[in-house]
C-alpha cells in the first residue's frame, strides 16, 4: 500500500508519468525485498498459518474445491471492483480521468486524487495477490518475477482494455485472463510444439492483441 501511495504522490505532485513512477517503485520494492531477506528463501515453516490457509484451504471438506478460499478471495476482489467501477461516482471519475485527464479536470474532478487513489488500491491488491500466491506455493522467493508484469499487461489487453485509457472493465479483464490462461495452458498440452517456442507464440499473440487494441482505439468515435 505504501509503494502504491508513493507512486501516486510522485506521479501527481511531481508530474512523473505513472508508468515510470510505478516501474521505479517496483525496482525499489525489489531492492528492499533482497535487502531485508538477504536473498534468503522462505519455506512453509516460515510462513504464517493464516497465509497458508488462504492459499491452500479447501471448501467443502477434504474432497471439496481445491484452493477454495483463494478462489473466493479472488472472486470477491473482482466483484467489489466491478461494483465500484460500475455503480459509484468514484468509478465514473476513474473512467473519465483515464479517457481525458484535462477534460475531467475542467469538469471539476480532482484528477490528482483519483490517480493517487487508484495507484494506492493497486498496491493493496498486489499485496493481497502476493499473500495468496505465497500461501498457495508454500514458499517465498526474494528473486524478481519480471514475467508477472508482461502477464498483467497481456491479460488486460486481451480483455479489450484500451491502452489510451477510458475503456475497459473487470469482466472484460476476467475474459482476458481466461483467454491468456487457456493459451498458456493449452500450449503445454501440445507435445509436438517445441517448449522453447511456446513463449514465442505467446508473445506473438500478445503483439497481435496490442496492434488490434491500438487500431480499434484509433477508430473509436
Amino acid at each position: 500500500i505504501l509503494c502504491g501511495a508513493g507512486s501516486g504522490i510522485i506521479s501527481t505532485a511531481m508530474r512523473v508519468p505513472t508508468f515510470m513512477s510505478t516501474l521505479a517503485m517496483s525496482l525499489i520494492a525489489e531492492g528492499l525485498t533482497l535487502w531485508i531477506s538477504q536473498a534468503r528463501q522462505y519455506f512453509q515453516t516460515d510462513i504464517s498459518p493464516l497465509t497458508l490457509w488462504i492459499g491452500t484451504e479447501k471448501i467443502g471438506g477434504s474432497d471439496g474445491l481445491r484452493q477454495g478460499v483463494m478462489i473466493l478471495l479472488c472472486a470477491a476482489c473482482l466483484l467489489i471492483s466491478y461494483l465500484v467501477l460500475r455503480y459509484t461516482r468514484f468509478g465514473r471519475y476513474v473512467y473519465m480521468t483515464g479517457a481525458s485527464p484535462s477534460a475531467a479536470r475542467l469538469a471539476g474532478i480532482n484528477t490528482k486524487f483519483i490517480v493517487f487513489a487508484v495507484l494506492t488500491i493497486c498496491g493493496f491488491t498486489a499485496a493481497v495477490a502476493g499473500i495468496a500466491a505465497q500461501g498457495r506455493l508454500g514458499t517465498a522467493l526474494p528473486s524478481p518475477q519480471g514475467n508477472f508484469l508482461i502477464q498483467a499487461i497481456a491479460v488486460v489487453v486481451l480483455g479489450g482494455t484500451s491502452l489510451t485509457g477510458g475503456k475497459g472493465g473487470i469482466w472484460q479483464t476476467t475474459v482476458g485472463l481466461l483467454i491468456y490462461g487457456s493459451l498458456t495452458n493449452g500450449l503445454d498440452n501440445f507435445a509436438n510444439i517445441d517448449s522453447f517456442a511456446k513463449t514465442f507464440i505467446t508473445g506473438m499473440v500478445l503483439l497481435a492483441a496490442l496492434i488490434i487494441n491500438i487500431v480499434f482505439a484509433g477508430r473509436a468515435p
